[in-house]
């Protein structure tokens, strides 16, 4: 866009020259590796000749400053922990395959395009969509890796973006157009239509095109996620009834990047049209496995974020459940100390956090939404284990009259509550579940839960 006239203004002359790579130069090149870096790239189960392609690839699409910085910074916070005498180590060490390939420009840009994949799509939709990428480069099919091959860069790759706020960005794009996923389905974005939404994102980065238009949800998203995360792009969000939901430059109307949201349909998986490109989102029947593209919420108000107005709700009647909620730690402390007035309980091994005071304490530092549940739950360690458990189980009968979902409505007939979020005894339910996990184990407090990791706690 020409500031002075206000008209669209070709960057280049043609389009023949689209996502074009010198492939022939590519392979008469050669590349030397020493025997280290070779050994490392071995023990990630790596191709060089995939890294090679990756860089190519990478090349067209350069990081901001902004997002090189961001990159580095997730690069630099990286470890590794040690286990069992030093004999076993976890993490990403120092000489690690992903820090040996973020050394250089072009290979920082694709561990960062690969890992925002990863995080997002999944490693194996990651993996389907770098293939499409270098299809779609145009590369010969000598020189193409296979899905397989881009699934090991991609695995060596996932992780590196998870503790950084990237992956809560995409999560707070996704919630201004929300979609209401069934919990025996999946949802990703069509690998082909979304390589090729990318190829026209580094046609704008490259001065190819200086504006494009993409039309989809999830796929779109993340597409607007990486445009402004890694690429420094502005980028314009228009909502399925056209307003403006989210704008990087004060809702100018040509950004570089704009998204039209729309429902998830069939249809053509993309159409190219004056630089529209639609993705469409694949859905599947999966009853074992589900997954779909997901984000990661902060951890101070992931409980709200994820079930919304019904768990905000459910949190605002702090006697009751925080009264309940000591009351289950309670029980919990009695199981430990092996109450006599309980059934007995097959234990195979306790820690300090597990029930009683600890427990709540621990809740409360993992998920400070609890905070408010502090007096009435440390109150109700007061009880004895009979009264505790007599007064959890009439509160959870309470919880399950005082609904009204198609769930507690139905009850014994067990009407399915797929669709139905606002069950409070089911949230609740959620709640001490995820409690009593987050009590048994550590980890970075940066590294936020997945939406559809805590609609599955839900569901289940």
């Amino acid at each position: 866009m020409d500031p002075s006239q206000g008209q669209l203004i070709p960057a280049s002359d043609g389009f023949a020259q689209q996502g074009s790579l010198d492939w022939v130069s590519l392979s008469k090149s050669s590349v030397s590796f020493t025997v280290d870096v070779l050994g490392r790239y071995m023990a990630a189960g790596v191709s060089p000749f995939t890294i090679v392609v990756g860089q190519a690839i990478a090349r067209n699409l350069p990081l901001s400053t902004s997002g090189r910085k961001d990159v580095q910074s997730a690069l630099n916070g990286l470890k590794c922990y040690q286990g069992i005498g030093q004999a076993i180590w976890f993490g990403f060490g120092v000489k690690s395959f992903v820090r040996t390939l973020a050394s250089t420009a072009e290979g920082m840009s694709l561990v960062a395009f690969l890992a925002a994949a990863s995080e997002i799509l999944g490693d194996d939709a990651a993996a389907e969509m770098i293939y499409e990428l270098s299809i779609e480069f145009k590369s010969p099919e000598s020189l193409t890796p296979s899905v397989h091959e881009w699934s090991m860069v991609v695995r060596a790759c996932s992780g590196v973006l998870s503790a950084t706020k990237f992956p809560v960005h995409f999560e707070g794009l996704q919630r201004l157009q929300p979609i209401h996923y069934s919990h025996e389905r999946s949802y990703w974005p069509e690998p082909k239509g979304l390589a090729r939404a990318v190829m026209a994102v580094s046609c704008v980065l490259t001065g190819e095109y200086l504006s494009i238009t993409i039309e989809g949800h999830l796929g779109a998203y993340w597409i607007a996620a990486v445009a402004e995360w890694l690429y420094g792009l502005s980028v314009n969000i228009i909502g399925s009834n056209g307003d403006l939901v989210y704008s990087t430059n004060a809702g100018i109307s040509d950004a570089q990047i704009n998204i039209r949201l729309r429902k998830m349909d069939a249809g053509p998986s993309l159409d190219l049209t004056t630089c529209i490109y639609r993705i469409t989102d694949q859905v599947l029947f999966i009853r074992d496995n589900p997954f779909h593209a997901s984000g990661r919420l902060g951890w101070s108000r992931c409980l709200r974020d994820c079930f919304g107005a019904p768990m905000d709700e459910l949190l605002k009647d702090t006697e009751t459940v925080g009264t309940l909620f000591g009351c289950f730690s309670n029980f919990l402390q009695g199981v430990m100390n092996r109450d006599p007035s309980l059934p007995p309980f097959n234990i195979y091994g306790t820690f300090e956090e597990a029930g009683g005071h600890p427990f709540i304490l621990e809740s409360i530092r993992k998920l400070p939404e609890l905070e408010p549940l502090r007096n009435p739950a440390l109150q109700s360690l007061k009880l004895n284990v009979t009264a505790a458990s007599t007064t959890l189980l009439r509160g959870l009968l309470s919880l399950a009259l005082s609904c009204g979902c198609k769930q507690c409505d139905s009850y014994p007939n067990r009407v399915s509550y797929a669709e139905d979020r606002n069950c409070r005894f089911f949230l609740f339910a959620t709640l001490l579940f995820l409690c009593q996990t987050l009590a048994g184990v550590d980890f970075d407090l940066e590294i936020g839960p997945r939406r559809n990791g805590l609609f599955a706690i839900y569901h289940h």
